[in-house]
C-alpha cells in the first residue's frame, strides 16, 4: 500500500510542477484501464501519444518492474489514466484448492 500511495503522489506532484497553473486537478477526468494480466493495458498507455511527466524516481521504478505493481497513475492536462495491475481481475488468484475443501469447477 505504501508504494501505491508513493507512486500516486509522485505522479501528481510531477504533473503539478510541470504544468503549474495550467493543471486543474479538481475537475480532471479519471480513466481507469482494467483488464487481464498481459492484455496490453500499459502498452496502450505508452503508445497513446498522451503527454504526461514522469519523474526520474518513477521512471527508474518502471525499469525494474516490467509489469504494473498495484497501479500507476499518469496525469496529463486533459485527464488522468489509472493503469491497474492485471491480476486483480484473475479469478484463479482467489481460488486455491490446496487451502480449501471446495471442489474446483471446470
Amino acid at each position: 500500500m505504501y508504494k501505491s500511495k508513493r507512486n500516486f503522489f509522485l505522479s501528481l506532484k510531477d504533473a503539478k510542477e510541470t504544468w503549474k497553473n495550467d493543471l486543474k486537478t479538481k475537475n480532471l477526468p479519471l480513466i481507469i484501464i482494467i483488464g487481464n494480466e498481459g492484455a496490453g493495458k500499459s502498452t496502450f498507455i505508452n503508445y497513446s501519444d498522451i503527454e504526461y511527466p514522469l519523474s526520474d524516481s518513477l521512471e527508474s521504478y518502471k525499469k525494474f518492474h516490467k509489469s504494473t505493481r498495484n497501479f500507476a497513475l499518469y496525469v496529463s492536462k486533459k485527464g488522468a489514466l489509472l493503469d491497474t495491475e492485471g491480476n486483480y481481475f484473475s479469478q484463479e488468484e482467489f481460488f486455491k484448492p490446496a487451502s480449501s475443501d471446495e471442489i474446483p469447477e471446470d
